[in-house]
């Protein structure tokens, strides 16, 4: 599970994508694999979104920004073939409202064709926009000059208990 907050900056965030595409792409190679954050990108196909869509099928779970009027798009969850989406949306409470100024966006994920008598499906996966269940301390990548390095968390998201 990778945990993301890319930056600002479009020039940034397409190399942060690219990064974390990478090492992405070669973890789904052991087991299944889940990307998700503040990806800051609003562009609807462009930019990063277009990193991530290279290797892993996006969920435009809707309008998460800003959590008080949401208009913007910009936290997404991302998975390999490895996972199946059932369903993902924003949830919206009056909670989750005050709770940060982007709104939690979920996702029902199963592995595609599993067998009868094998374990049920996974649960409900959430990611709760920038806020994760544990802080990991952030890779950091090279800038450009005149630029200080930029830090990147890569994360979990909270899972369901007892997973």
């Amino acid at each position: 599970v990778f945990g993301m907050h890319l930056d600002p900056s479009g020039l940034w965030r397409v190399r942060q994508a690219r990064a974390i595409a990478e090492l992405a792409q070669a973890a789904q190679q052991e087991r299944p694999t889940l990307l998700a954050g503040d990806l800051n990108e609003w562009r609807p196909n462009g930019g990063c979104l277009k990193e991530f869509a290279r290797h892993f099928t996006l969920l435009d779970c809707g309008r998460s920004f800003h959590s008080q009027r949401p208009l913007g798009r910009l936290d997404r969850i991302m998975h390999g073939p490895a996972l199946e989406a059932v369903d993902f949306g924003v949830h919206h409470s009056p909670l989750a409202s005050r709770a940060s100024d982007h709104l939690p966006v979920w996702a029902d994920l199963r592995a595609p064709g599993g067998a009868a008598g094998s374990p049920p499906p996974a649960e409900k996966a959430g990611f709760f926009g920038t806020f994760a269940t544990a802080r990991p301390p952030p890779i950091i990548l090279p800038a450009p000059l005149g630029h200080g390095p930029k830090p990147m968390t890569i994360g979990s998201i909270c899972l369901p208990h007892g997973h």
